[in-house]
């Protein structure tokens, strides 16, 4: 394998939408390279990119998939992504392995939800990015129509490197901006790129407004500092299919994209209130986790080195696990291959096996250097749940270890047991994730599952004051049970839980016993008294009772305490509460109206919208209840436009009718059990 030096790496990450051509020009880039002596493709199952089953199946990448080419003597290291919301993980967590982001563009369709979305992720990362406008040989593409989309959306500062004088069939080439002196589009469009790279320099800048000529030279020095300053981004009209415009790019990528000398990433010493500074890439060896894969052999980890180098035999720590382990063999990915390596240096992306300690966003450093930590990638709340049980009984030990392997791989895929409603409960990003993610699960496991909703995890409290007292007596030949509680409740503020007091005097239960009806209420809380919900937000005073000296014992106070609490809770307006959500929709402006009346009939509140470059934001509060299926539902108001993030806000008070019908539908369960 040919040797190279950290600045001829350039490791480039492609984002969009899906659809947008992003795995067609990763593997142009291969052949145009001569890696591959036939452009693979996604629609007949030979990308090397997308090479698992169920993306062939899907013909879209569902995981990030990473390979390299040499080009002109630059290293490419290329990971492409999935272009669907439903599979954001891998996309986001490329953010931490690529120096630059190339943000792919439809010529037909234009700019679309996701396109926007990781634009903004690499915008938070500090990326530099190139916006490529793929599809130009398409019946409807329009270069200028496009590039002023991106201006508006993206920013007024994609100024393009390159211009298509036609598209559809008669793309032919590509017209270059810079030292263009026959193309009056091309002139025009060179002035205004040199205005912008030339504001990166203070003297450039005086030198330009006084007239003086600067060199060619002088202007590609500026760019590349614009484009890693992120003050100008680059926009490159391509045709994968017809080959036109690849090499444009990758001289581009080599010339004004940044190397890892050039990106400087952060570290901080571990601490609750990190200070952060630019990680010396020359320094001890600092890497970070970015993606997770576990095969027949065990887990595979890949990680991105952010500083130093290693080879195959060294000894590294994890920093999250706080454990040393020695690596053996080091490898290079390329698509499903790996290809085995002697050592590594900056820049470079590496894959080891059979450490299976490796987990996405850990930082690893030298097993003598002190710990630090690196900025993590933001992941998104999953937003849309299942309940998991296997239909083979047999399975039912397999099933919790078989998902954990599938979680590891995908940090938007998350389980938890629901202490409420003990139900196995699976969460995604959509519908589509979490069937696509299940059907992972038979594949690789066998283990199949049935689904449903999961039970929504309503509340009990009460609304008013409630006072009970209660007798325990049970005679039964030996020695009996008694106990006598007199009790008061009342409500606390929304989120204080349960608080028991006593104002017992002169002994009427001795000290003991209270503890015990402590206990009896509290076996009680968890069961609930209307829907068999968890009780909240209730305050219990114990002001009375009465014991006798012989018969009192703990289980007759536990059981008097649960008595008299049942009384006085349902003598205290008792209420249902559900979980109120927070939702941020996002989608094209047309669809305002329509998101807005659906909302309102989902007995959502809306707080705010927003109208920017096309794109609408909703934000509202809705009842979990409401939104189970949102997901599916906006893609059919939307078009597939839409999309939409959730997170947990408060409880409140189920509405009359709607408690009703839980109550009733909790008999019914009951009964049947």
């Amino acid at each position: 394998m040919a040797k190279y030096e950290t600045t001829d790496i350039r490791n480039i990450a492609l984002f969009g939408h899906s659809g947008a051509g992003k795995t067609t020009l990763a593997e142009r880039i291969l052949f145009t390279a001569k890696v591959t002596t036939r452009p693979g493709n996604v629609m007949d199952g030979s990308s090397l990119f997308d090479s698992e089953p169920d993306e062939k199946e899907r013909q879209c990448s569902i995981n990030s998939a990473i390979a390299s080419a040499n080009w002109n003597g630059t290293e490419y290291n290329i990971i492409d992504t999935p272009g669907m919301a439903d599979f954001v993980s891998d996309s986001l967590n490329a953010l931490g392995a690529c120096d630059l982001a190339l943000i792919c563009v439809d010529a037909n369709s234009g700019v679309k939800v996701n396109t926007r979305r990781m634009w903004a992720a690499a915008e938070k990362f500090r990326i530099p990015c190139f916006v490529v406008v793929t599809r130009m040989d398409g019946e409807h593409a329009d270069f200028e129509k496009t590039l002023g989309q991106v201006q508006s959306i993206l920013g007024a500062n994609c100024l393009p490197l390159h211009i298509a004088k036609a598209g559809g069939a008669n793309f032919k080439s590509l017209e270059p901006v810079l030292g263009n002196e026959t193309d009056d589009a091309a002139k025009a469009a060179a002035e205004k790129l040199t205005e912008s790279v030339v504001e990166i320099d203070e003297e450039l800048t005086m030198r330009y407004l006084e007239g003086e000529a600067i060199s060619a030279d002088e202007i590609k020095a500026a760019f590349r500092k614009a484009v890693l300053a992120r003050t100008v981004v680059p926009v490159i009209p391509l045709a994968s299919d017809a080959e036109v415009g690849i090499t444009e790019l990758l001289d581009a990528i080599r010339d004004f994209g940044p190397s890892p000398v050039d990106e400087k990433r952060q570290s901080a010493p571990l601490g609750d209130e990190p200070e952060w500074s630019d990680i010396d890439f020359g320094g001890s060896f600092v890497a970070r986790v970015f993606k997770s894969v576990w095969t027949p052999f065990g887990r595979m980890g890949v990680f991105r080195i952010l500083a130093g180098g290693i080879k195959a035999g060294d000894s590294i720590k994890n920093v999250h696990k706080e454990k040393t382990e020695k690596l053996g063999h080091i490898f290079r990915p390329h698509g499903k291959e790996l290809k085995e390596v002697e050592s590594a240096v900056t820049g470079e992306i590496i894959a080891v096996t059979k450490i299976e300690s490796l987990e996405i966003g850990d930082s690893l450093v030298g097993a003598s250097s002190a710990p630090v930590q690196l900025r993590a990638v933001e992941l998104p709340v999953p937003m849309v749940s299942l309940a998991v049980e296997p239909k083979t009984r047999g399975d039912e030990q397999k099933i919790s270890g078989a998902l954990n392997r599938l979680a590891d791989e995908d940090r938007t895929f998350k389980i938890t047991r629901d202490a409420q409603t003990s139900e196995m409960v699976v969460h995604g990003m959509s519908t589509l994730h979490l069937e696509t993610t299940l059907a992972r699960l038979k594949a690789r496991s066998g283990v199949e599952v049935d689904t449903k909703l999961p039970k929504i995890p309503y509340r009990e409290t009460i609304g008013g004051n409630g006072d009970a007292k209660y007798r325990h007596k049970k005679q039964t030949g030996g020695a009996g049970e008694f106990g006598e509680v007199h009790l008061r409740v009342s409500p606390v503020e929304r989120g204080a839980g349960f608080q028991f007091k006593s104002s017992v005097v002169g002994g009427n239960i001795p000290h003991q016993f209270i503890s015990s009806i402590e206990k009896g209420i509290r076996q009680t809380l968890g069961r609930g008294l209307l829907a068999g919900c968890e009780i909240v937000d209730v305050c219990v005073d114990v002001y009375d009772g009465k014991h006798h000296p012989v018969d009192s014992k703990d289980v007759a106070f536990q059981k008097a305490g649960r008595g008299a609490f049942k009384q006085a809770f349902l003598d205290a307006k008792p209420q249902l509460l559900e979980p109120v959500v927070k939702a941020e929709i996002n989608a094209p402006n047309d669809y305002m109206g329509a998101i807005m009346s659906d909302l309102n009939s989902r007995r959502a509140r809306i707080q705010n919208t927003e109208q920017e470059g096309g794109y609408c934001i909703v934000t509202a509060e809705a009842p979990l209840k409401e939104l189970q299926t949102y997901s599916t539902e906006l893609k059919s108001i939307t078009a597939g436009e839409g999309s939409y993030l959730v997170e947990f806000s408060h409880y409140e008070a189920v509405p009359q009718h709607v408690a009703k019908d839980v109550m009733a539908q909790y008999k019914t369960d009951d009964e049947e059990d």
